[in-house]
Parts: structure tokens; sequence; C-alpha cells
């Protein structure tokens, strides 16, 4: 079954570029802070516009206003957006990548976090987006892998992400078609 698509508008994509301009100047005016930033993340708008369109496009999926993502300076409280009651926290990629990340600088902070449900959403700067997968909290905490270290500070060669990394493939995640219907399910596992 091939994966939902979600192609934003130009305003919206605009909107993301505007509030990513505004993540990197709070960043370089000490606003923010750094601490958990990986690879100079923190100036990177390309990146920022990009995450927050993928937000916009699970918004759009799930039938929402991308009015319920917050569209302020403040950092978010750990989750995205909520849907049917689940916390949801949105991590964007490229086309290409195959690969739901847990940022390695928030390894320690994962079960902390305050999410029920990661979604992998892939896209480019156009604004065309696929939702690819998503996985509770828990399963993501019992499943994950570690991406190994063949070469001390480098990048691993087989999977493209920083040696230590958190990530499952695509393949290993809920279908997103199945989210409609397993909803309740979902409740009852995170909620009890």
């Amino acid at each position: 079954m091939s994966k939902p698509k979600i192609q934003l508008s130009r305003e919206t994509i605009d909107r993301c570029w505007d509030f990513a301009k505004r993540a990197v100047a709070g960043y370089a005016t000490g606003y923010k802070t750094t601490a958990l930033s990986m690879d100079g993340a923190e100036r990177n708008v390309k990146l920022w516009a990009h995450s927050r369109m993928g937000e916009c496009a699970f918004a759009q999926w799930t039938g929402q206003s991308i009015d319920a993502l917050d569209w302020s300076d403040y950092p978010d409280d750990d989750s995205d957006i909520d849907f049917e009651s689940l916390r949801v926290d949105v991590k964007a990629t490229q086309p290409h990548c195959r690969y739901l990340i847990w940022p390695l600088s928030k390894n320690d902070m994962f079960a902390t976090k305050d999410f029920d449900l990661l979604v992998l959403v892939k896209g480019n700067l156009d604004g065309l987006f696929s939702i690819a997968g998503l996985i509770e909290k828990e399963n993501f905490a019992a499943h994950h892998h570690i991406a190994v270290e063949p070469i001390a500070n480098k990048v691993s060669t087989w999977t493209g992400l920083w040696p230590g990394t958190w990530y499952m493939d695509e393949e290993e995640l809920v279908p997103p078609y199945l989210i409609f219907a397993c909803v309740e399910a979902l409740k009852e596992l995170v909620h009890g």
C-alpha cells in the first residue's frame, strides 16, 4: 500500500520558512540554548523549515489545521501536535531516507520526554511529504537500533547516522493507514 502524500500550499511553505528564520535567530541571539544542538542545527534554516513542513504535513493528513502547531518562538513541550488525545513528536527526513531517528544528543532524556507517538514523515523543501509510519514511544524504546561506530568520531558508513543514534527503519514502523483504525487501541495502550 502506498504512503499517504500531502502537498503543502505555498502559504504554508512560506510560513514554515518564516518560522525557521525566527528559530535560527533565537539561537543566534542566545534566546534559545544550543546545549542539545548537533552539527550546527541551530544555524540551519533549511533544517528548521523542513522539520516544520513535516509537522504541517502530519497536521493536514490528520485533518487538523496547521494552527494546531505551536508557532511561538518558545521551545515545544516535547510533542509537536496532539492527535486524538495522543501527543505526537513528528520526525522529518528527506524522501530517500529510511530511518526514524531519536537525536543522539537527547538519548539520556528519552524516558522523560512527554510524548506518546513518534511519526516519520518524508519530504522535500517543495512541500511534498509522505507519512512513512509511526510507533508508540515505549515500543521505540524497547525495539530501536543503535547506529554502530566503525571508525571513531566518523559518521557510520552503513546507516549514515552518527554512532550511538537510536533509530528504526520505516519498515519496522506501524503503516500510516492503520493509525485511524487503531487509534482507540493506541489510546488504551498509552493512557491505560
